[in-house]
Protein backbone atom coordinates (compact mmCIF):
# COMPACT_ATOMS: atom_id res chain seq x y z
CA UNK A 1 0.00 0.00 0.00
CA UNK A 2 2.90 2.18 0.76
CA UNK A 3 4.43 1.71 -2.67
CA UNK A 4 1.14 3.18 -4.52
CA UNK A 5 1.33 6.52 -2.21
CA UNK A 6 4.72 6.79 -3.71
CA UNK A 7 4.23 6.12 -6.93
CA UNK A 8 0.66 8.93 -6.81
CA UNK A 9 2.86 11.12 -5.20
CA UNK A 10 5.88 11.16 -7.34
CA UNK A 11 3.29 10.73 -10.36
CA UNK A 12 1.75 14.00 -9.56
CA UNK A 13 4.84 16.18 -8.70
CA UNK A 14 7.34 14.39 -11.01
CA UNK A 15 5.74 12.13 -13.67
CA UNK A 16 2.76 14.36 -14.86
CA UNK A 17 4.68 17.86 -15.41
CA UNK A 18 7.32 15.99 -16.71
CA UNK A 19 4.95 14.69 -19.19
CA UNK A 20 3.20 18.22 -19.80
CA UNK A 21 6.41 19.74 -20.52
CA UNK A 22 7.63 17.22 -22.86
CA UNK A 23 4.27 17.77 -25.28
CA UNK A 24 4.49 21.23 -24.90
CA UNK A 25 1.42 21.70 -22.66
CA UNK A 26 1.21 24.70 -20.53
CA UNK A 27 -1.31 22.73 -18.38
CA UNK A 28 0.21 23.24 -14.60
CA UNK A 29 0.81 26.85 -15.41
CA UNK A 30 -2.96 27.82 -16.82
CA UNK A 31 -4.22 25.86 -13.73
CA UNK A 32 -1.97 28.08 -11.28
CA UNK A 33 -2.91 31.34 -13.28
CA UNK A 34 -6.39 30.10 -13.04
CA UNK A 35 -6.02 29.86 -9.51
CA UNK A 36 -4.48 33.04 -9.04
CA UNK A 37 -7.22 35.17 -11.29
CA UNK A 38 -10.16 34.11 -9.44
CA UNK A 39 -9.25 36.74 -6.51
CA UNK A 40 -8.69 39.74 -9.62
CA UNK A 41 -10.43 42.88 -9.10
CA UNK A 42 -13.26 43.70 -12.12
CA UNK A 43 -10.36 46.26 -13.40
CA UNK A 44 -7.99 43.75 -12.67
CA UNK A 45 -9.70 40.84 -14.99
CA UNK A 46 -10.81 43.44 -17.60
CA UNK A 47 -7.03 44.68 -18.06
CA UNK A 48 -6.23 41.67 -18.96
CA UNK A 49 -9.54 41.00 -21.41
CA UNK A 50 -8.22 44.22 -23.04
CA UNK A 51 -4.51 43.27 -23.74
CA UNK A 52 -5.70 39.57 -24.92
CA UNK A 53 -8.50 41.48 -26.94
CA UNK A 54 -5.76 43.76 -28.45
CA UNK A 55 -3.20 40.89 -29.28
CA UNK A 56 -6.23 39.10 -31.60
CA UNK A 57 -7.87 42.10 -33.27
CA UNK A 58 -3.93 43.20 -34.19
CA UNK A 59 -2.97 39.73 -35.00
CA UNK A 60 -6.30 39.83 -37.39
CA UNK A 61 -6.00 43.27 -38.80
CA UNK A 62 -2.22 42.18 -39.85
CA UNK A 63 -2.86 38.87 -41.07
CA UNK A 64 -6.38 38.09 -42.23
CA UNK A 65 -7.72 40.20 -45.63
CA UNK A 66 -11.77 40.44 -44.33
CA UNK A 67 -10.52 42.26 -41.45
CA UNK A 68 -7.94 43.90 -42.22
CA UNK A 69 -10.10 45.61 -45.23
CA UNK A 70 -13.21 45.99 -42.44
CA UNK A 71 -10.93 48.09 -39.66
CA UNK A 72 -9.01 50.50 -42.41
CA UNK A 73 -12.63 51.06 -43.97
CA UNK A 74 -14.24 52.21 -40.51
CA UNK A 75 -10.57 53.45 -39.46
CA UNK A 76 -10.19 51.64 -36.19
CA UNK A 77 -6.61 50.86 -34.85
CA UNK A 78 -6.54 47.67 -32.45
CA UNK A 79 -3.40 49.01 -31.29
CA UNK A 80 -5.23 52.13 -29.99
CA UNK A 81 -8.05 50.64 -28.15
CA UNK A 82 -8.16 52.21 -24.55
CA UNK A 83 -10.97 50.28 -23.28
CA UNK A 84 -13.17 47.35 -24.07
CA UNK A 85 -16.31 49.64 -24.78
CA UNK A 86 -14.52 51.11 -27.18
CA UNK A 87 -14.66 47.43 -29.31
CA UNK A 88 -18.36 47.37 -27.92
CA UNK A 89 -19.38 50.78 -29.81
CA UNK A 90 -18.07 49.29 -33.09
CA UNK A 91 -20.33 49.16 -35.65
CA UNK A 92 -18.99 46.03 -36.73
CA UNK A 93 -21.14 42.79 -37.10
CA UNK A 94 -20.67 39.42 -39.60
CA UNK A 95 -23.23 36.71 -40.03
CA UNK A 96 -22.72 33.27 -40.05
CA UNK A 97 -23.92 33.12 -44.32
CA UNK A 98 -21.67 35.98 -44.93
CA UNK A 99 -18.41 34.06 -43.97
CA UNK A 100 -19.72 31.07 -45.78
CA UNK A 101 -20.02 33.18 -48.98
CA UNK A 102 -16.26 35.05 -47.98
CA UNK A 103 -14.42 32.21 -46.35
CA UNK A 104 -11.18 32.96 -48.42
CA UNK A 105 -11.22 36.32 -46.83
CA UNK A 106 -10.82 34.79 -43.20
CA UNK A 107 -7.89 33.16 -43.52
CA UNK A 108 -4.90 34.05 -42.25
CA UNK A 109 -2.00 34.85 -44.77
CA UNK A 110 0.43 34.52 -42.23
CA UNK A 111 1.13 31.12 -43.19
CA UNK A 112 -1.83 28.78 -44.12
CA UNK A 113 -0.41 26.08 -46.02
CA UNK A 114 -1.57 22.33 -47.15
CA UNK A 115 0.80 19.16 -48.12
CA UNK A 116 -1.23 16.39 -50.00
CA UNK A 117 0.94 12.45 -49.28
CA UNK A 118 -0.67 9.47 -50.87
CA UNK A 119 -0.02 6.29 -48.89
CA UNK A 120 3.40 5.67 -50.14
CA UNK A 121 4.94 8.82 -48.08
CA UNK A 122 5.04 10.71 -51.41
CA UNK A 123 4.02 14.63 -51.40
CA UNK A 124 1.91 14.88 -54.26
CA UNK A 125 0.49 18.23 -53.95
CA UNK A 126 1.54 21.68 -51.75
CA UNK A 127 0.42 25.11 -51.71
CA UNK A 128 -1.08 28.13 -50.18
CA UNK A 129 -4.00 27.18 -48.04
CA UNK A 130 -7.23 28.57 -48.99
CA UNK A 131 -11.31 27.56 -48.48
CA UNK A 132 -10.94 24.79 -51.21
CA UNK A 133 -8.46 22.74 -52.79
CA UNK A 134 -8.65 21.75 -56.09
CA UNK A 135 -7.81 17.30 -56.11
CA UNK A 136 -9.32 16.95 -59.62
CA UNK A 137 -5.31 16.29 -61.25
CA UNK A 138 -4.69 13.63 -58.41
CA UNK A 139 -5.57 9.99 -58.80
CA UNK A 140 -8.43 7.71 -57.09
CA UNK A 141 -7.44 7.21 -53.59
CA UNK A 142 -6.35 7.79 -50.19
CA UNK A 143 -4.54 10.38 -49.40
CA UNK A 144 -3.06 12.42 -46.22
CA UNK A 145 -3.02 16.16 -46.00
CA UNK A 146 -0.95 18.51 -43.76
CA UNK A 147 -2.28 21.86 -42.75
CA UNK A 148 -0.45 24.28 -41.09
CA UNK A 149 -1.78 28.14 -40.11
CA UNK A 150 0.29 29.44 -37.44
CA UNK A 151 2.25 27.19 -35.26
CA UNK A 152 -0.62 24.87 -35.77
CA UNK A 153 -0.60 21.74 -37.76
CA UNK A 154 -3.49 19.28 -38.29
CA UNK A 155 -3.51 16.25 -40.59
CA UNK A 156 -6.81 14.68 -41.93
CA UNK A 157 -7.12 11.76 -44.11
CA UNK A 158 -9.15 11.94 -47.50
CA UNK A 159 -10.57 9.61 -49.93
CA UNK A 160 -10.42 10.83 -53.65
CA UNK A 161 -12.91 8.90 -55.69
Amino acid sequence: MKNIDLYKAFYRSVGYPLFLRMIKRPTISMLEARLKSQFFTREKIQEIQLCKLKKVLVNAAENVPYYRDTFHEIGFIPSDMKSLLEFEKLDFFITKDFIRENTDAFISEKSATYEIYNMLGQRVSNGKLKASLNVSNLEAGVYLMKATIDDTISTRRFVKE
